[in-house]
């Protein structure tokens, strides 16, 4: 076998690494879901699902994409949609 030996602050920055980019992940992926999954087909997007927040500041463009309509510079705008959570396993 071999005998490796490393100091302490590579074995705390690799402890580190090992936490914040495997273990953490994995643990907090269990059960989130936050995602939905919109085309904007009908070219309409306050119905189905109904969008709120500004939404005369967005519009579906020719190309079925969701496109700020907001011309004011340095203004705040947004849209949320409601998502129902499934809680049976």
């Amino acid at each position: 076998m071999y005998n490796v030996t490393i100091g302490k602050t590579k074995l705390v920055f690799m402890l580190k690494f090992i936490f914040f980019y495997i273990f953490f992940p994995l643990i907090t992926q269990v059960n989130s879901e936050a995602q939905i999954s919109e085309t904007f087909n009908d070219g309409d997007f306050t119905y189905n699902p109904v969008w709120n927040g500004a939404t005369s500041d967005f519009i579906v463009n020719n190309d079925l994409q969701l496109q700020s309509n907001n011309t004011t510079e340095n203004s705040s705008f947004w849209l949320a949609t409601p998502k129902q959570v499934n809680t049976e396993s």
